[in-house]
């Protein structure tokens, strides 16, 4: 899992607006060694669409927010 922080989607924000969004990059390997992007909680799987209430301002808190929704998609599964 990769955190980071830039300007992402910038479609989606107004002009001028200089923060930092966190957005998460998540792989997982199956028994024959195959990769998937997978537990995202940026990404609608279902829909192929992006969770824009999930796009946070890049905070310590928001970072760890990020992290343990990773880690409850990852265990629901």
């Amino acid at each position: 899992m990769y955190i980071t922080s830039g300007h992402l989607y910038p479609h989606l924000f107004k002009r001028g607006d200089d923060t930092l969004h966190l957005n998460a990059e998540t792989y997982v390997y199956d028994s024959h060694g195959n990769c998937f992007g997978r537990y995202n909680p940026l990404i609608n799987y279902a829909r192929h669409t992006v969770n824009v209430e999930k796009i946070l301002a890049d905070t310590d808190a928001n970072r760890k927010r990020l992290i343990s929704e990773v880690g409850e998609l990852f265990y629901s599964a």
